[in-house]
């Protein structure tokens, strides 16, 4: 599935009587990410299919490159620069099967978008909305008008950006779930977990349980974490 920016997409798991196992991978390209690969690959931007795909079989090498960097994640602990370089490599690999074009659109950010990338920037801090309003130079009435113009309000988009970023921070490290509850803002963990249970549908405990067991124990994987991250696509 190849999404463009600002959609939201709710997945069900309907447990099957017999025990299978599946691997999901969801990827989220940034708007840095995509700005830097137009200013590389704009010459061939022409070249390429610019058909808009919402689904389409994974192209084999994109499959292999996303493997790869799985067993890189699991090993090694999360480096900025490699991710940003295997992200490029990826939406390289897409844009050459013709499948980038609704990553790859210009971008006019939305107000909701834009606050969100802002409070991505520093989750644990207590943002109040004269916080978001001082750096977008509008005043509240205006802000949260047009908010709900997109069927937004600050405080759930808030909490949307915190537990996006506590969803990431469990996949990308062995951190304590309490410190995770800390760094995105939450200072009860269990109001934490209250809350991403309600969100993911599994408490960040169940989450974590379920990740890389053969290697829970490896110190290599227990890195410091990238930030920015987010679970809306």
């Amino acid at each position: 599935m190849i999404l463009p920016a600002d959609t939201t997409l709710w997945i069900g798991n309907q447990p099957q009587r017999q025990k299978q196992e599946y691997l999901a991978i969801a990827l989220s390209f940034d708007s840095d990410t995509i700005r830097r690969f137009r200013d590389t690959y704009h010459a061939h931007l022409r070249e390429w299919n610019t058909t808009p795909h919402l689904h389409a079989t994974a192209p084999p090498a994109m499959l292999v490159a996303l493997q790869q960097w799985l067993q890189w994640c699991q090993q090694f602990p999360v480096d900025a620069t490699l991710r940003e370089h295997r992200r490029v490599e990826i939406l390289l690999l897409l844009a050459q099967a013709g499948l980038a074009s609704n990553l790859l659109k210009h971008e006019n950010p939305s107000l909701r978008q834009q606050i969100s990338r802002l409070l991505a920037q520093d989750t644990a801090r207590n943002w109040q909305i004269r916080d978001v309003c001082e750096v977008l130079c509008t005043s509240e009435s205006s802000l949260r008008r047009r908010l709900r113009a997109e069927n937004s309000r600050f405080r759930d988009l808030l909490e949307e950006v915190r537990l996006a970023t506590g969803l990431s921070l469990l996949q990308e490290t062995y951190w304590p779930v309490g410190r995770i509850a800390q760094t995105v803002g939450y200072q009860s963990q269990s109001r934490f977990g209250e809350r991403f249970k309600q969100r993911f549908g599994m408490t960040p405990t169940e989450l974590r349980r379920t990740r890389f067991a053969e290697n829970r124990e490896n110190p290599a994987v227990a890195g410091e974490p990238t930030r920015g991250s987010s679970g809306r696509l």
